[in-house]
């Protein structure tokens, strides 16, 4: 399971299109981190959105 995959079982959810960009970073670094997704790669690196730092 990758970055990718994690947003395509969180977007599922309806909660989650009701979600703030801030808020959906936070909850799929949390959902990665609790189902321990492999951190960040070349290939699926997560980006935070600009205004928070990496």
């Amino acid at each position: 399971m990758d970055a990718r995959d994690v947003v395509q079982i969180l977007m599922l959810s309806p909660i989650y299109t009701r979600l703030t960009l801030m808020e959906r970073y936070r909850l799929v670094r949390e959902f990665s981190q609790n189902y321990q997704v492999p951190a960040r790669t070349k290939k699926n690196q997560v980006k935070p959105p600009p205004n928070e730092p990496a």
